[in-house]
């Protein structure tokens, strides 16, 4: 059960500048996408019985991933898409913005893919506002950015039930295993898309 959809203030403007500033000084990572970095997976950590709260579940992290939307770049929409089992309890935190750029989630577990406008909700966050929704189960997606300048930079944190389906498989995340492993669909796996067989 979700006991809130949008969470004004999850994070502190503090917090929130040391991993945007994180983004900027990796190395050789650039600051368009940063999958588990030392911050995010600190912060991801010491969220985890607040998550617990918001879901009414006893959860366990999975993984932390930061991302940098613009506009006018091969990152400037987010596709229709549900998430793999990883991302079972999800959050999308606002760390910086010059836009309204709305996530929408459609509620409830979603099937149809192909419908035009499905059945969602359109939440817009400021900095430091999280959105929580079931990665696996509900539709989510962002259109694409129109205004010249936009940006929105996101952070990720998901988390599986301790008691669930996924535990222990994907708990403190599988995407080692799978790179491991050679799966070449490594890219869209460590993004968090749910991949198709």
């Amino acid at each position: 059960m979700l006991m809130q959809r949008l969470i004004e203030n999850f994070i502190k403007p503090a917090r929130r500048k040391i991993i945007l500033d994180e983004m900027t000084n990796t190395p050789n990572i650039g600051i368009t996408s940063q999958y588990n970095n030392k911050e995010v997976q600190i912060f991801l950590n010491q969220m985890t019985a607040r998550v617990g709260k918001i879901f009414g579940k006893d959860v366990i992290e999975t993984y932390g991933y930061t991302r940098h939307y613009a506009y006018d770049s091969e990152r400037d929409s987010l596709h229709r898409h549900t998430d793999r089992p990883a991302c079972e309890f999800s959050l999308t935190i606002c760390l910086a913005t010059n836009c309204s750029w709305p996530i929408f989630v459609a509620d409830g577990p979603w099937r149809d893919r192909t419908l035009e406008r499905p059945n969602a909700l359109p939440y817009i966050t400021q900095p430091g506002d999280a959105v929580a929704y079931f990665g696996c189960h509900e539709l989510h997606w962002r259109e694409k950015l129109v205004t010249p300048g936009a940006y929105q930079t996101q952070m990720f944190l998901h988390y599986i039930d301790k008691n669930g389906p996924h535990y222990p498989d994907h708990a403190y995340d599988s995407v080692a295993k799978a790179r491991a492993s050679g799966d070449p669909r490594i890219e869209a796996y460590q993004e968090g898309y749910a991949i198709p067989k």
